[in-house]
C-alpha cells in the first residue's frame, strides 16, 4: 500500500540485523522523501520516463511519487482527459525536446520539464468527454490484457490499438488541425457514450464484448468511411489503415 515507506523500513530492518549494529535514534526511521506520503489517498497522475514517457492515473491514491513526477489537479473531473493527453502520440516528442533544450542532464524527470508541457482543451465539451471515456476504456482493456497474461487474446491488443488511435486523432485535432469531419465526431458520440458507472477496474468479460460491439458499430456506420478530412488527417488515416488498426 505504501511502497516508499515499506522499502525504506526494509532497508532499516536489514541494517539492524545481528552484526549490523543497533539503531542510533528515531531519525533512522525517517524517510528522505516523506513529504510525498502526504499524497497517500489522494488521486494523482504519476509520470515516469524510464523506457518511454508514460502517465498513469492513480485513482485510489495508493501510490507515491517515487522515481517519477506527480500531478495533483484541483478539478478531479479532469484526470481522465489530462492523463490521456499526457499519453498521446504528441507527448512522445517531449523527451527529445527536453534533451535538445538541455532541460536535463540525466534520465530523471523534473517539475520544470512538465511545466513546458501545454495542456490544451477542445472548444466543445463533446470531444473532451469522448477522450475521457476512451481513456476509461483503455484502463479496462489494459487491465484485462494484464490479467490474461500469456493467455491474452489478440482482441485485447486490437481493441487497445483501435481506441488509442481514435484518442490520438482527437487530441491531434485539438493541438494542430482543428479540422476533423463533424460527422466523424457524431459517429463516435453515438457509440462511445459516457457512464457514471465505475467499470475501469472490473474483471467483467461482458464489458470486453461490449467494447468489441462499439468498435464494430463505428466501423459499420454507413458514413464512417465517407468522412472527409484535410490532407494531414488523410495521410494519418491512410497510415492507420495500412497498419491494420481500421
Amino acid at each position: 500500500m505504501f511502497p516508499l515507506a515499506h522499502e525504506r523500513l526494509m532497508e532499516i530492518k536489514n541494517k539492524s540485523l545481528p552484526g549490523a549494529g543497533g539503531l542510533d535514534s528515531a531519525d533512522c526511521y525517517r524517510l528522505e522523501e516523506e513529504k510525498f506520503l502526504g499524497y497517500i489517498n489522494t488521486p494523482k497522475i504519476i509520470i515516469t520516463d524510464h523506457y518511454r514517457f508514460q502517465a498513469s492515473y492513480d485513482a485510489s491514491g495508493d501510490h507515491v511519487f517515487a522515481d517519477g513526477i506527480g500531478v495533483v489537479l484541483g478539478d478531479p473531473s479532469m484526470y481522465n482527459y489530462v492523463t490521456a493527453v499526457l499519453n498521446c502520440y504528441l507527448s512522445k516528442t517531449f523527451p527529445e525536446i527536453w534533451n535538445r533544450e538541455k532541460l536535463r542532464t540525466d534520465s530523471n524527470l523534473y517539475p520544470k520539464m512538465l511545466k513546458r508541457f501545454p495542456i490544451a482543451f477542445p472548444k466543445d465539451e463533446t470531444t473532451e468527454t469522448l477522450i475521457g471515456t476512451i481513456f476509461r476504456y483503455l484502463i479496462y482493456l489494459n487491465r484485462q490484457k494484464h490479467i490474461s497474461g500469456l493467455c491474452s487474446l489478440d482482441c485485447h491488443q486490437e481493441l487497445i490499438d483501435f481506441y488509442k488511435r481514435i484518442a490520438d486523432l482527437l487530441i491531434l485535432d485539438i493541438y494542430l488541425t482543428n479540422d476533423l469531419d463533424p460527422r466523424f465526431l457524431e459517429i463516435l458520440s453515438e457509440n462511445i457514450t459516457p457512464t457514471e458507472e465505475e467499470f475501469e477496474y472490473s474483471n467483467d468479460m461482458s464489458l470486453l464484448i461490449a467494447m468489441q460491439g462499439i468498435k464494430k458499430n463505428i466501423l459499420d456506420s454507413p458514413d464512417f468511411r465517407k468522412c472527409k478530412f484535410n490532407n494531414e488527417f488523410t495521410n494519418i488515416l491512410a497510415t492507420i489503415k495500412n497498419n491494420g488498426v481500421w
